[in-house]
């Protein structure tokens, strides 16, 4: 009689799937959980290969019941670490939106960063050396090394770095230049005075150290956007 009843379900369930049991013996007592089939080709074609009495009495349950465990797994794998990732970036945009924008850098940092840069060993030894050498302009008093620009630049990504790596800070291109040309008396004619060009290159440095580390509301936009792809993964999983 069983039988006959599960081949009319399944006759059935050929028009549309359904929710049934995948249970062989049970106690008569407790109470049936369907379980729904997953919707995977090789677990379908198992079940539905024929409605026939035979045909059901054939059917793999051990390979179909593994085959779902297996599916479930893997789902709840994937669910697991969606939560997981959606987690960290919710934290992410809410540290991000409670900390203040990065504030920029003020004249006296400015100058302190420049003094650090030009005293570097090898470079121009002090502020005062490289204003009186036009900072290394061949034919100035005193003379500096041939490579002191070079040094003077490279340094300053020490110096600043610190100040940048927590977002609290940011630099101002235009600002750091307009600054650095004033402290070191560059004046407008860059063929007199090569201090113009130093300016142009410290301030290169520290800006591109700048846009990695500053707080930016487009920063919050892009990480919001890629919660949001995230949440909807989570959802379609949730949903498989």
């Amino acid at each position: 009689m069983r039988a006959v009843v599960s081949a009319a379900l399944f006759h059935v369930a050929m028009a549309a799937r359904v929710k049934f049991d995948l249970t062989h013996k049970r106690d008569p007592t407790e109470q049936v959980v369907p379980v729904t089939v997953c919707e995977s080709d090789s677990i379908w074609d198992k079940i539905m290969a024929s409605p026939d009495v035979g045909s059901i009495r054939a059917i793999p349950w051990q390979e179909v019941s593994s085959s779902i465990t297996n599916y479930l797994s893997q789902e709840a794998v994937l669910i697991a670490n969606l939560e997981t990732e959606t987690e960290k970036l919710s934290q992410t945009i809410k540290t991000k939106k409670a900390a203040e924008v990065s504030q920029e850098f003020d004249d006296v940092q400015i100058q302190s960063l420049i003094t650090q840069s030009v005293e570097t060993e090898g470079s121009y030894g002090s502020v005062d050396n490289a204003k009186s050498s036009a900072c290394g302009k061949p034919g100035q008093k005193p003379r500096v090394p041939f490579d002191a620009m070079d040094l003077a630049t490279d340094s300053i990504a020490t110096f600043v770095r610190p100040l940048l790596s927590t977002g609290e800070h940011k630099s101002v291109t235009s600002h750091l230049i307009d600054v650095c040309n004033q402290f070191l008396e560059a004046g407008d004619d860059e063929l007199a005075n090569y201090c113009g060009q130093l300016c142009v290159n410290l301030a290169e440095v520290v800006q591109e150290i700048s846009d990695q580390h500053s707080n930016s509301n487009q920063d919050t936009a892009i990480l919001e956007k890629k919660l949001s792809e995230k949440q909807q993964e989570l959802i379609v999983a949730k949903k498989s």
